[in-house]
């Protein structure tokens, strides 16, 4: 068996059955014993060497830890699928509910504000679950687009031929 985690101290927050959805649950001791016989060692406070706090769903205990602002705190999702691939998947975050400043500032570095990667391919699935994050929606009034048009099209704005006129 390939040692997913190995040398990784995983923080371990979840009741003691995990109902992802109807086909998929699990029950706590089931996630433990995959941790170790994948080379991690889990634990049930995190320390300065929790490499992530793993999470099903923010109870008070999780939002306590996330109000610190000290660790990553995952979706018990992420744990899942390295199991499925056998292997320590980056963090991403679109599985965090928080982040460290650490892994904050390497994210910045690979995914724009909405998560999207600068340099994995994204897919369908993956766009519209971005586009639905997407908070700041708004509108711009015809002034607004006559000088982005005139500032990026200067020459070719068939579709606004008479904008930029009152």
């Amino acid at each position: 068996m390939y040692p997913v985690w190995r040398r990784y101290l995983l923080c371990l927050l979840v009741s003691s059955f995990v109902s992802l959805t109807e086909l998929r649950s699990f029950n706590k001791q089931y996630i433990e014993t995959k941790i170790a016989e994948h080379g991690g060692t889990f634990v049930q406070n995190p320390t300065t060497d929790t490499y992530c706090v793993l999470v099903h769903k923010l109870v008070v205990k999780a939002n306590n830890i996330i109000s610190k602002g000290i660790y990553n705190v995952v979706m018990i999702q992420w744990l899942l699928d390295c199991l499925e691939t056998g292997r320590c998947l980056p963090l991403k975050p679109s599985l965090m509910y928080s982040t460290s400043s650490e892994t904050a500032s390497k994210f910045s570095e690979v995914y724009d504000k909405y998560g999207d990667s600068y340099i994995d391919d994204t897919s369908e699935t993956t766009l519209r679950e971005i586009f639905d994050k997407m908070k700041d929606k708004r509108s711009c009034s015809a002034d607004e687009i006559a000088k982005i048009e005139l500032e990026y099209f200067p020459n070719e704005s068939d579709n606004g031929l008479f904008r930029h006129f009152k």
